[in-house]
């Protein structure tokens, strides 16, 4: 592509294109095995980020809503559908925050936190066998190298 490209428009730098959808076809094949794998203990996508947050807390493993749609890039309102279902799913539990009384505290329930510790400890076997391709140092190179463009990107260095 990048050769076709020299070829019919030499006057462009298309590197960029070497880079750019190379991540996102790679993006797509974790995605594709990353849903296979949340599928198998009956999360829909989203729900592993979720539920990751909240067992990371610490006990009582429990957030303000707010708070927890910021940690995973969500809107309160698709917070709020996306808590609906994991509630209806057993996952999750709303309590009344005593803070606020117009907020809502979110709550890992007992299925929700032994459903993450299985669905972590398989993400993880995952996460190995999808890089097995990199050697420890490349992945370190590759992890600080998308590190430093999400930075940029989050500081506004980067235009989109």
């Amino acid at each position: 592509m990048l050769d076709e490209w020299r070829r019919e428009r030499p006057e462009i730098d298309a590197s960029g294109m070497a880079l750019v959808p190379r991540l996102m076809r790679l993006a797509y094949f974790y995605d594709r095995a990353m849903q296979t794998a949340s599928r198998q203990f009956g999360l829909k996508p989203g729900w592993l980020d979720v539920l990751s947050s909240l067992r990371r807390t610490g006990a009582p493993h429990r957030v303000p809503a707010t708070e927890l749609a910021r940690s995973v890039l969500l809107s309160s309102g698709g917070m709020t559908s996306r808590i609906d279902r994991m509630e209806e799913a057993g996952l999750v539990r709303r309590l009344p925050d005593p803070s606020d009384r117009r907020g809502v505290l979110v709550e890992l329930t007992g299925k929700g936190y032994d459903v993450i510790d299985r669905a972590i400890d398989a993400h993880l076997e995952l996460y190995a066998r999808l890089t097995t391709v990199l050697g420890s140092a490349e992945r370190s190179t590759f992890v600080d190298l998308m590190r430093k463009q999400i930075v940029a990107f989050e500081r506004g260095d980067a235009s989109t």
